[in-house]
Parts: structure tokens; sequence; C-alpha cells
């Protein structure tokens, strides 16, 4: 019985790992994808990798500001209106599925 929990437990952790990896070149041919038909392949290749690099960056520090609420306490009012716009990015972002 153990053998098979543990059979399982390594197929479910494969299968993460394959759409991690799947997901992983999906975002890394985006930029290709997305301007295959623009004039201007380059720029708009650089601007969707600088798109992608600036939501990452926001998904960061938003999660930095909500996983330590007591941090916010220290903060001086730039670093919370930071947090603040990161969560509200945030937001907007994932009602845009």
């Amino acid at each position: 019985m153990k053998s098979h929990f543990a059979a399982a437990m390594l197929m479910l952790f494969a299968c993460n790992a394959v759409a991690e990896s799947d997901a992983l070149i999906q975002i890394k041919r985006s930029p290709e994808v997305i301007c295959a038909d623009n004039s201007k392949k380059d720029q708009c290749q650089e601007t969707v990798k600088a798109l992608i690099y600036a939501v990452n960056s926001i998904a960061s520090l938003n999660a930095t500001c909500e996983s330590n609420k007591e941090l916010r306490q220290h903060m001086n009012q730039k670093l919370k209106d930071q947090c603040d716009s990161a969560k509200e990015i945030s937001e907007y972002a994932k009602h845009l599925q």
C-alpha cells in the first residue's frame, strides 16, 4: 500500500514538473508568438518581455507586502503607497482572464 502511495505521489510530482515546464516554455515563446505579425518584431518582443518582467516584479512586491503585515507597520508612506499600488495592479491582472 505504501509503495502505491509513493508511486502515486511520484507521478503527481512528475506531472507538476511537466506542467511547470510547459508553462515556462509558453512564457518564453510568448513574445515571439504575440509579435509574429508585427512589422517591428524586435521592438514588439522587447516590449512584451518588459511587460512580463514588470508584471512579475509587481506580483513579487505584492506577495511580499501581503505576506508580512507586521512589516507594513514599519514602512514609510511611500512604501505603503507602493504596496497599495502593487495590490491594486495584481487584483486588476487577476480579472483579465
